[in-house]
């Protein structure tokens, strides 16, 4: 990814901007009406890949902390499972253990799809289908 390349491809590749450009103007005020449109549309489009790059940055941070945590809860669930089959665990303390692993799972789980998701919507808007109007 890079958000600087990118951006000119997301200009290039902008459906709406793409049939502003197409779009005939007659007179010399329609026509720079049309360019101050297209300048401002190439602006959002700008902003809308850094929008969607910072996403991308925000939720692969959630990501690797999510799998840090992951990692954690399952040695530790792991090692209790071997206390408990030892029998050093007490039965209370070993779903406290299976919960937490569990809980850090699903984290781990939803920050994988949520950096899934926002590297989709970044390609997206790079492919031309960032909403602008």
């Amino acid at each position: 990814m890079n958000p600087e390349a990118d951006t000119e491809k997301a200009i290039g590749n902008n459906y709406t901007l793409s049939d502003l450009r197409h779009t005939p103007a007659t007179g010399a005020l329609e026509k720079q009406n049309r360019l101050e449109r297209m300048a401002i549309m190439e602006e959002e489009i700008k902003a809308g890949v850094n929008r969607s790059y910072a996403g991308v940055l925000e939720a692969e941070s959630a990501y690797q902390a999510a799998a840090s945590a992951y990692e954690s809860a399952r040695m530790n669930y792991e090692a209790a499972g071997r206390q408990y089959q030892l029998g050093t665990l007490s039965t209370l303390q070993h779903p406290q253990m299976t919960v937490v692993y569990l809980s850090e799972k699903m984290n781990y789980d939803n920050a994988r799809l949520d950096l899934f998701q926002t590297m989709e919507a970044y390609d997206w808007a790079i492919a031309g289908q960032l909403n602008i109007e």
